[in-house]
């Protein structure tokens, strides 16, 4: 990787950071790090110091505005998940055909991915989504109806979902 840019932008949820590369956005950033330990993760996740430009980015911070302002179901700026298991790769390009207000949980993933019988690993796959919001994975819940887990905290899946108009419906998603 030659060149990573990086830029923080405020939202509903609070501020985002993004990463990217000249292919496409690398990293999502949704906990409230500091713009060094921010850096110092990104240099270590991907061999390089970020540089903060906000200009190269501008395309996803547009996507991303439209996104919180309602006017935005799917995005479509281009991503480089070059970092990853060939696993994690299959997950997350699935988890990009769930739609904008739409739930499925951890089990449906898996045997979506002809994996039937790893919901756990699905799971983990999704933990570490290194792109949340484009890579919806606040839109796995579990089969129970229950949030499950989300890497930037439950409360920021509750509200994503929210966001997205995603209803209490009996899935448990305003419960704690």
């Amino acid at each position: 990787m030659s060149k990573l840019y990086y830029c923080k932008f405020g939202t509903p949820i609070g501020d985002i950071k993004i990463a990217g590369t000249k292919r496409g956005i690398c990293f999502v950033d949704l906990v409230q790090k500091s713009d060094d330990d921010f850096k110092l993760a990104m240099e270590k996740r991907f061999g390089v110091s970020p540089i903060k430009d906000e200009i190269e980015l501008i395309d996803a911070v547009n996507e991303f505005m439209a996104y919180f302002a309602g006017e935005l179901k799917e995005f479509s700026v281009p991503l480089d998940i070059s970092v990853g298991t060939e696993f994690q790769k299959i997950v997350w390009t699935q988890l990009r055909e769930i739609s904008f207000g739409q739930v499925r949980s951890y089990k449906w993933l898996a045997e979506r991915i002809g994996k039937p019988k790893a919901s756990r690993a699905v799971g983990n796959a999704n933990g570490k989504n290194p792109i949340p919001i484009i890579i919806p994975c606040h839109r796995i819940i579990e089969t129970n109806g229950g949030l499950g887990g989300f890497s930037s905290g439950i409360e920021t899946k509750r509200k994503l979902l929210l966001h997205e108009g995603v209803a209490e419906a009996g899935l448990g998603l305003l419960k704690r």
